[in-house]
């Protein structure tokens, strides 16, 4: 049976491992069965509940019906400017939206779609190692080539582009605050990253997941405040881990006109978009300037004293 399955798949898809997280349920799933008290250090699911905001935001829209079909344009442009006028407030960074901003459901799908759009079987990827699956999967799903830049401790867990001066890549993938090793990227770095990126014509990728869940003073920086950025990068920012919103899937991409062009064309050809009273709250937290986000990264900040101090 195991092979008639795996006949039934692309052969980009049997090259595929088994998804991390997934098999690491499976393993808590069998220890918690032999009754071994599991404390899940996986992935990244926060507990904390949704913002009040944007719970009363839904409650307010979810009975009406013409919120109910595909999303309508209105809510969409809405979504739009409120992320350019976050954008700008928060990083200073002016943004088109109707050209430069693009809704997402969650950043996963918009990451992964965003190398399908790009991508073609021939091209270098340059993806960090270790780092979130998601970039890996998405070049071998597009039938590309990944090339890995180790992070390392003696470069500050930063990839060396001196390392890959004899390759051209087509996308180049960054995640600052970064996931798994927490270091951070100043702008002199992501600088040297949009003089490699313009050298060798490639697209950068900077998955700013968490660039809200930081402590101790530290304020994380867009790559879109370096100059010329726009022409040769796209950032991604997600209401998962900031607003304890994992669930709701929704984010957004800012950045490069052609590529925000190319990802919108393959999502319109693929996915119908975010559910309108999901938008809307998430119009309703960027409109008050993510000030709920403030709490949960508090007790974010007391769960990390706590395990620290154990370790």
């Amino acid at each position: 049976m195991e092979s008639t399955n795996r006949g039934l798949q692309s052969r980009r898809l049997q090259a595929l491992p088994v998804y991390l997280f997934e098999d690491l349920a499976l393993k808590r799933a069998k220890k918690e069965a032999e009754g071994v008290e599991v404390i899940d250090l996986s992935i990244g699911n926060p507990d904390l509940g949704a913002p009040q905001t944007a719970i009363e935001s839904v409650g307010r829209n979810i009975d009406k019906a013409d919120l109910h079909g595909y999303t309508p344009q209105w809510v969409e442009r809405t979504f739009r400017q409120a992320v350019s006028e976050w954008m700008q407030r928060r990083f200073g960074v002016i943004v088109d939206p109707d050209t430069e901003v693009l809704p997402l459901i969650g950043t996963k799908e918009g990451l992964a779609h965003l190398t399908l759009a790009i991508v073609d079987p021939s091209d270098v990827v340059l993806v960090p190692d270790p780092a979130y699956p998601v970039y890996e999967r998405s070049v071998i799903l597009a039938g590309a080539r990944v090339v890995s830049m180790p992070l390392l401790a003696e470069n500050a867990y930063l990839p060396d582009f001196s390392d890959f001066s004899d390759i051209r890549p087509k996308l180049i993938f960054l995640n600052y605050p970064n996931n798994p090793t927490s270091a951070i990227a100043d702008k002199d770095f992501y600088r040297l990253t949009i003089e490699y990126a313009r050298s060798t014509g490639a697209i950068v990728v900077n998955d700013a997941a968490y660039a809200e869940v930081v402590f101790n003073g530290y304020r994380s920086s867009s790559i879109l405040e370096i100059e010329d950025a726009r022409e040769v990068a796209v950032e991604f920012h997600s209401f998962s881990k900031t607003f304890s919103m994992a669930g709701w899937r929704v984010g957004f991409v800012v950045g490069s006109r052609p590529a925000i062009e190319a990802l919108s064309k393959i999502k319109s050809n693929l996915d119908s978009g975010v559910f309108a009273p999901i938008l809307l709250a998430a119009v309703s937290l960027l409109d008050s300037s993510w000030r709920e986000c403030a709490p949960m990264i508090e007790e974010y900040g007391r769960r990390r004293r706590m395990l620290m101090g154990a370790l």
